[in-house]
Parts: structure tokens; sequence; C-alpha cells
């Protein structure tokens, strides 16, 4: 009987602790053991597409050919065809919480609790092993610090690189650019949270020794993370922003002309990267066609009433 493992997961983004969950269930269901993860329209939550995902699995040591994208998590044809469902076992591993949802849903699932006894094939039942994907270090994390940490302008770019390192275990420039845009991106107009600011002042502290600085790099923006109050003076005015948006444009006939000289060198450029560079370009111009009102300009027009 043949034993395959299949991790499931959002993956917003994948971290170290995801990873060494994957290694774990490895351990377990032998070499074909797979990742799995869709690709669905971005939001504020999760803006990665299933390619940046890949991208980072890849640099964690996952091989890309373990590596599947689904149109469904809760059921897997696209590596479940590939295997005889009368000879092999399958086993999938998740966090503590889904695996629970997994158990309750349906009787088709059942705990995997050691291959002591003869274990079924899938076409009678699966097996669910919890695994906690939460641990950094000595830390438990969600996908949410990293999104929050590297999408504020409360933070200085060798603090998010800092963090960056700490929270996948090694630091590579192009992911790191990568998620900082996707992430500055998806919470522009988004204060970062107290328990969560205090929660990533605490770990930026210890990782550099010291308490996090105010944030001076003008291409964070505004705001630091030793006041809650952001600056309505340095808002970006509509001249700021069409420089933003020309540069944007720039950018996306840039990157579809290296694609077209090119296409094995720009991977997923013509499914993800083009969908990214356009979504940018997009959200330039909602804020030119919405631009923010200056607390001088409201205190000019309630002292005039």
């Amino acid at each position: 009987m043949k034993t395959i493992g299949i991790y499931i997961g959002t993956f917003q983004p994948p971290h170290q602790g995801h990873y060494k969950a994957y290694l774990k269930l490895k351990s377990i269901a032998g070499p074909d053991t797979f990742v799995i993860a869709t690709d669905y329209d971005p939001s504020i939550e999760a803006p990665l597409h299933f390619g940046d995902k890949e991208q980072i699995l890849v640099r964690h040591g996952v091989d890309d050919s373990h590596i599947k994208q689904v149109k469904s998590l809760n059921n897997p044809w696209e590596v479940l065809n590939n295997y005889d469902p009368l000879t092999t076992v399958v086993i999938y591993g998740l966090n503590p919480h889904e695996a629970q949802k997994k158990i309750t849903s349906n009787k088709y699932y059942e705990w995997f609790l050691g291959a002591h006894d003869p274990l079924k094939p899938f076409k009678r039942g699966a097996y669910v092993l919890a695994i906690d994907d939460t641990r950094v270090g000595k830390r438990a994390f969600s996908s949410k610090n990293v999104r929050e940490a590297l999408g504020s302008y409360r933070f200085t770019d060798d603090q998010k690189k800092k963090w960056f390192k700490h929270f996948f275990g090694w630091f590579d420039l192009s992911l790191f650019e990568l998620l900082k845009s996707k992430y500055t991106n998806a919470h522009q107009s988004a204060d970062i949270k107290e328990e969560l600011k205090k929660e990533i002042c605490n770990i930026l502290n210890e990782l550099m020794g010291s308490p996090p600085s105010i944030a001076t790099d003008s291409s964070f923006g505004p705001g630091s993370i030793a006041t809650d109050t952001q600056s309505t003076t340095n808002q970006p005015n509509v001249q700021t922003l069409q420089k933003q948006k020309k540069q944007a444009e720039d950018d996306k006939k840039r990157d579809l002309t290296q694609y077209q000289r090119d296409k094995d060198s720009v991977r997923n450029y013509d499914k993800y990267l083009r969908k990214q560079d356009q979504e940018k370009i997009d959200n330039l111009n909602k804020q030119i066609s919405n631009p923010p009102t200056s607390t001088s300009t409201a205190s000019t027009s309630a002292n005039l009433t």
C-alpha cells in the first residue's frame, strides 16, 4: 500500500512554521508529500496569488513538482487523480483547528494515530494529522503578523528586513520586495491594530536589541510606530500620486517587454504579475479620484462657517 501526504493551507504567506509542518508530514507520509493551495482574486487578508506562494515555498526548500494548484482544498483531485484509490493511503496535514473541522465534517476522515494497523486506501477513507504550523522559534505567529508588519508605513526598511528574516528563516531581496509591495498596497488605508503593533514592537526589540525607532525612510510613507496619529500633511497629494501612477505604468511596460523578450525568465508574469501591475495602477487611480482632505483645509472651512 502506497502512502501520500497532502498539506493544506491558505499560505498568506507560507512562513517557516508552515515549512516545518510540511517536513513533519513528509517524515510520516514519505517522499510523495504535496503542498496544495488555491488561486483566487486578492483581498486585504489574502493578497498573494498561487505563483507568489509557490516561489516562497520553493525558496523554503519544497520541490516545485510537489506544490500543486487546486480548485478546491477539500477535493484535491489534481493530486489524487495520479494515484490508485484502491492501493493508496492519503494523510492530510492541517493546523489543529482545521483538522478538527475536517474530522467532524465527514465520517470519511479519521485521525491518523500511527501506521501500526493496516491503513485503508482513500477509496474508503482518509486520515488527518493535526500539525501546529504557527511556531516560529519560541513564539506562535499567524500569517497576519507578517502581513501587517511588512505592509505598515510605521516601520523602516531595515526593521522590515529583520522581521522578514525572522519570520521566514532566510532573506531573499526579490521576495522581500514582492511581499512588501503586496502588503503595502493591501493595507494602504488601514491602521495597524494596537495589540498587534505592540507585539511587533516587542519582537523587533528582541531582534534588534533596542526599541524600534521612528520610521524615517520616505519610501514607506507617513506615520511611525511611536504614535497612532498620522499627519495629514504627509499624505500624498494628487501631483505625487500622478508621479506614482506614471512610475507604475512604466513598470508595467517594462515587465511586459521583459516577458515578451524572454518568457522563461519571468515566471508566471502572464498570469500573476500582469494582474498585480494593473492592480497597483487601479489603486492609484482611486486615490487620485478621491484625494485626502487636509486638516488645515477642514479647519479653515470650520472657521468660515
